[in-house]
């Protein structure tokens, strides 16, 4: 998995590519939980280069989901291809 991060105001886009699995998943929670918890609440998640997303990364998509949830903030996804957004 390779990552990549771009600021725009107060927006943070974070694309994502290749595989988010139980291998990687831990340090793509790290790192969403990390601009978080240091103040970020306008987070684009970039997914068009993402070739695989399994379970643990899904579980990582909701914890993220709620902390920035918690804290007034919002996470989106955008260019998913059709069999990540089945996910």
């Amino acid at each position: 998995m390779r990552m990549s991060e771009e600021t725009n105001g107060d927006v943070v886009v974070l694309s994502v590519a290749g595989r988010l699995d139980s291998n990687t998943s831990g340090e793509f929670e790290d790192l969403l939980l990390e601009r978080i918890r240091g103040g970020t609440r306008k987070l684009v998640l970039d997914f068009e280069a993402l070739e695989y997303i399994s379970s643990a990364g899904l579980r990582v998509l909701l914890k993220a989901t709620r902390e920035v949830k918690a804290q007034g903030g919002k996470m989106v996804i955008c260019q998913a291809r059709d069999y990540i957004q089945e996910v």
